[in-house]
């Protein structure tokens, strides 16, 4: 996939066993100063503790993250970050399966998550976003946890976080957000090949055959 004069990767996301999502906890001298641009189907939620990430870059929209603050990277958003400062950083990057939303919530196929820009809260979102930002705080707290149930108390709060997000913070999509028909043809086909490589990249393929499958799609 390319954008502009540079390769923009896809990237192939996999569930941290045994949750059903993808995360990492950045902390200290394990944060990256530069992640480089890249899209995935799935649905990122960044969120920054302590320090500070200069630029990042979501969707051609550049944005400064700090402590406290949530960014949202929706479905095939092409993304980067820029300088992530690691002096006692202190971030969470949450990954949530295209699929895992979409069989809990359909609706997801038509709507953005918007919470980007907190300007534009409504009264009720503020007290969403404060909630939210509590979740995630507790979501780090319990990942430097040794206890038996950790895992369970990690996907009770994966669940609070995702339901907070879909009930306060979807709206549907504008016009102008809609793509064309060849695109979404493109686009329907990209997934599903991803999606396929995705379930059967450690089984030995036969490419005549699997090009036979996807051309008959």
């Amino acid at each position: 996939m390319t954008y502009g004069k540079k390769i923009k990767q896809h990237e192939i996301v996999i569930p941290t066993d045994p949750l059903p999502v993808w995360y990492f906890v950045f902390h200290d001298h394990n944060s990256e100063k530069y992640i480089a641009p890249h899209w995935h189907r799935g649905i990122e939620l960044s969120y920054v503790e302590n320090g500070r990430i200069d630029d990042f870059l979501i969707n051609k929209k550049h944005y400064s993250s700090q402590s406290g603050i949530i960014l949202v990277v929706n479905t095939q958003e092409i993304h980067s970050i820029h300088d992530f400062r690691n002096t006692d950083s202190l971030a969470l990057s949450i990954i949530f399966p295209y699929d895992y939303i979409a069989n809990l919530y359909p609706d997801i196929a038509h709507q953005v998550i918007k919470i980007n820009d907190p300007t534009m809260f409504s009264n009720k979102q503020k007290l969403a976003y404060l909630h939210l930002q509590g979740l995630l705080s507790q979501f780090i707290k319990v990942y430097f946890l040794k206890i038996p149930t950790k895992h369970l108390e990690q996907q009770r709060l994966i669940d609070e976080i995702l339901c907070l997000l879909l009930a306060n913070f979807t709206e549907d999509k504008k016009d102008q957000e809609q793509v064309s028909e060849r695109k979404v043809y493109i686009i329907n086909r990209l997934q599903y090949i991803t999606q396929y490589v995705n379930n059967h990249y450690q089984e030995e393929l036969n490419l005549a055959l699997k090009l036979s499958n996807f051309l008959c799609k």
